[in-house]
């Protein structure tokens, strides 16, 4: 897939929206981040080169007994935006080891798009009717799996998403010239130049309502029932449990047949009185 709707979508969050805003890096990734669909965070790979935010292909109304209120969605503005953008570079390099060859160069770049943006957004006092809101019982094994990493989870509040359908286009050109001069004796000399030219050309369609950017919050969970916070709040997603002196998960914690291994079934010794 061609850089430029990467490229554009960052572009778009630094200049035209709220720097708070994650822009999608590839349009295939894009229907993971819709309004209230979870996510983890695993920024601390970020250089292997992954996403920091994992998609779980899960809603957080998946995760909530049914008829549980769904928060409403206030769509915000209509924001056209064009952007051009043409890099040039040039290069040139000469080598003379019982040869004369010297090559030169230019590079093309060309970016041009025009769309209309809104924005969706689900405001904090939409997000209320979700207080006294509570899982289901019991929880899907997936949050099981999470609780027993301790990993922190996420919630879409917020997504910037296309009117219409939009075209990115994207235009290169490569052009390169040399000459060569080989001193074969004291009497011949042989010589060489030539040029290079290759022009490519990359047309990206992007769909109307494709989720250009997104917003979210950390979800909590304690004892059955969620909330949502700021996503930069240190509070942990899951709860721990101290017992016995020493901070444990609520399931499981390592492989079978390991030391301390700890099974949802494992009854803890009961502190003695003293």
């Amino acid at each position: 897939m061609s850089p430029a709707f990467e490229r554009i979508t960052k572009k778009m969050v630094r200049k035209h929206v709220s720097k708070d805003m994650k822009p999608i890096k590839h349009p295939f990734s894009a229907t993971k981040f819709r309004r209230l669909s979870l996510f983890r965070d695993r920024s601390h790979f970020r250089f292997l080169g992954l996403y920091e935010d994992d998609p779980i292909d899960c809603s957080l109304m998946d995760i909530l007994e049914p008829n549980s209120p769904v928060p409403e969605t206030v769509v915000i503005g209509k924001f056209p935006i064009s952007d051009t953008e043409i890099k040039m570079q040039k290069a040139g390099v000469g080598v003379n080891a019982g040869a004369e060859l010297s090559v030169s160069g230019e590079a093309t770049q060309f970016y041009e798009s025009s769309f209309e943006i809104q924005i969706m957004n689900i405001p904090p006092k939409n997000l209320d009717v979700l207080r006294n809101s509570k899982l289901l019982d019991p929880e899907p094994s997936f949050l099981t799996y999470y609780r027993s990493r301790g990993d922190d989870l996420y919630v879409v509040t917020e997504t910037i998403e296309l009117i219409n359908p939009a075209v990115l286009h994207e235009n290169s050109s490569v052009k390169l010239g040399g000459k060569l001069s080989i001193p074969w004796n004291t009497y011949v000399e042989g010589q060489g130049q030539g040029e290079g030219f290759k022009a490519t050309e990359e047309k990206t369609t992007l769909p109307q309502g494709m989720i250009m950017a997104y917003n979210r919050m950390k979800l909590i969970i304690r004892e059955k029932v969620v909330q949502l916070i700021p996503a930069d709040a240190k509070e942990k997603t899951f709860e721990r449990l101290t017992r016995m002196g020493t901070e444990i998960r609520e399931w499981v914690i390592m492989k079978p047949g390991k030391k301390n291994w700890i099974s949802p079934q494992t009854t803890l010794p009961k502190r003695k009185p003293t």
